[in-house]
């Protein structure tokens, strides 16, 4: 079991750190997206990669409104001590992440899953908001 610092974003980019290193792995979660360039379902802009690339700016925009995610299979199991998130950059943003939930697992279809936060209120345009997790069990995802 490693022991990291997680952080991480609803709907927009997060840095992944393991003492204060980028943590890899695979990007995984819902794959469809939309891109609002002609409002049709997409693989290709504003994808799941976007809410982990560390870019303020890009962001993971969903097909389908409700039970879609992104998260990432570190490979081994991590302990999470550490959250954050950003909105994006528009009207809606800022309350989209109200109520975001944050989870750990250790299967990869997330039967085993366990909150690890919940984010009480809207976020702030431009700014990371991160909170403490008191969750001591270790997660590959």
């Amino acid at each position: 079991m490693k022991h990291c610092l997680f952080l991480a974003l609803s709907f927009l980019a997060f840095p992944l750190l393991a003492e204060s290193h980028l943590l890899t792995g695979t990007i995984i979660g819902t794959e469809e997206s939309i891109d609002y360039s002609n409002n049709q379902k997409s693989t290709t802009v504003n994808t799941r990669k976007n809410a982990l690339d560390g870019d303020l700016n890009t962001f993971f925009a969903t097909y389908e409104r409700s039970l879609t995610w992104v998260g990432l299979d570190l490979g081994t199991p991590h302990t999470i001590s550490k959250v954050g998130w950003s909105p994006r950059n528009d009207g809606q943003g800022p309350r989209r992440v109200r109520l975001s939930v944050f989870e750990g697992a250790n299967k990869p279809d997330f039967s085993d899953g366990v909150p690890l936060y919940l984010v009480p209120e809207d976020g702030t345009i431009g700014e990371m908001s991160y909170a403490d997790v008191n969750v001591t069990r270790a997660f590959r995802y």
